[in-house]
């Protein structure tokens, strides 16, 4: 799909985002852009927005609301921005496309309305050498140290990689490390989020690895996606009797998510520029 409409640029605020900010920037055809001085009757799609929540909104406050965000909400419901109070106004004034459904319904509690969801896209590279076994990469929890613990004690043959400490932040660094890697962990956050960490699974994807993830709460998108990963309740049984099955590709999952929300993206830009001519 290719909508190409005046005056809407995308923005990224943390480095994590920006290889999703390229992808949805090419497909839309819009332009990303780095030097952000807002216009009247411009609209921003802004990746990251948690970031800098308070200049965003400041900005938009000192040109008197005439340009407009799009905000594409990566942050989960118990996530300490979801309770930043500069961030909330933030959405509540501007539209808001979410990643998870779960995370739309618990904002629609704060009167902030979701109006689109997006996803995550990577660049499709090919892998290196499989040097690990096992690679998770995340912030740290207690629930996250257990479970790699008990897989470290079942397989110490195995070759871990382990990253607590957020030393992958660049795209470039991130890919390079995964294209090393059999097996990524998705292990959530907490133990019973509600939300499929679906960033860290395409990611994983697109450079072929496989993903074994704990259930979420959202039934929809963890059936979506087993055709692409594999879920577990208990990863040392998962790996000490699973069966490999033909899994759908990378560029399959696009195709199916691109399908799903792309059009209804394009088409809510579309209405909010008519409204503003």
């Amino acid at each position: 799909m290719n909508c190409v409409l005046k005056d809407v640029y995308v923005i990224t605020l943390d480095p994590i985002f920006n290889e999703n900010a390229i992808c949805f920037a090419n497909k839309m055809g819009f332009k990303i852009i780095n030097d952000f001085q807002p216009k009247p009757k411009e609209l921003y799609v802004v990746f990251g927005a948690h970031v800098k929540s308070p200049e965003l909104l400041q900005i938009q406050k000192n040109l008197n609301y005439s340009f407009g965000y799009i905000i594409l909400n990566s942050e989960s419901q118990k996530s300490n921005v979801i309770s930043n109070k500069y961030y909330l106004e933030l959405m509540r004034k501007n539209v808001v496309f979410n990643y998870s459904h779960g995370v739309a319904e618990y904002l629609k509690e704060l009167d902030i309305k979701t109006y689109s969801y997006f996803f995550f896209e990577f660049m499709k590279e090919e892998p290196d050498d499989r040097e690990y076994d096992y690679l998770f990469i995340g912030s740290h929890t207690k629930f996250r140290e257990e479970q790699i613990a008990c897989l470290k004690e079942a397989f110490p043959y195995k070759k871990f990689y382990i990253d607590f400490n957020q030393s992958h932040r660049s795209p470039k660094s991130m890919k390079d490390i995964l294209k090393k890697s059999t097996w990524v962990l998705n292990i959530p956050y907490y133990q019973d989020d509600q939300n499929l960490e679906s960033h860290r699974i395409n990611n994983a994807l697109s450079v072929g690895c496989q993903v074994v993830s704990f259930n979420s709460g959202d039934k929809d998108t963890d059936d979506f996606y087993n055709d692409y990963i594999y879920f577990a309740g208990d990863l040392v049984e998962f790996f000490k009797s699973h069966e490999v099955k033909e899994k759908k590709d990378y560029q399959h999952l696009i195709n199916g998510l691109s399908g799903k929300w792309l059009v209804h993206n394009g088409w809510i830009i579309k209405k909010i520029k008519e409204q503003n001519q």
